[in-house]
């Protein structure tokens, strides 16, 4: 009786002790992920600010064209990236979920450039082309 308590307590302070052990390492996991994340956020929302900020200051000094010229460069850019990265994903079978935010947004750009030609402009450079 006392060797099969004792043998219950060992078992669950082994248990108890790995168990804890895992829950660490999870949260420590989880936390460095969610800080990267918001990282990531921070940077995304400042250069878009950039950019806006940058449109504005250009409308504002009355030179449309510079800020039609920096926006459709931005806008671009997030398309030459969207498309390449989900021909890839689609290459090996990975679709995005619905709602396709993304595909909505590359289908509206398509759309648009259409009657912009500073978004023709711009989706005609390469994207390694840095000159705005």
């Amino acid at each position: 009786m006392i060797g099969a308590l004792l043998g219950s307590l060992v078992t669950w302070a082994i248990s108890k002790f790995i168990y804890d052990k895992r829950r660490r390492h999870y949260l420590r996991d989880t936390t460095e992920k969610m800080k990267q994340s918001g990282e990531i956020q921070e940077r995304h929302y400042s250069v878009t600010a950039m950019v806006y900020r940058s449109a504005l200051e250009e409308i504002e000094a009355g030179d449309i064209e510079a800020a039609k010229r920096t926006l459709s460069h931005s806008i671009a850019t997030f398309y030459q990236t969207k498309t390449e990265g989900r021909r890839e994903l689609e290459s090996v079978g990975i679709l995005p979920d619905a709602p396709d935010w993304t595909g909505q947004e590359l289908r509206a750009i398509e759309h648009h450039a259409k009657k912009s030609e500073s978004l023709r402009t711009a989706l005609a450079r390469k994207p390694d082309d840095d000159a705005a």
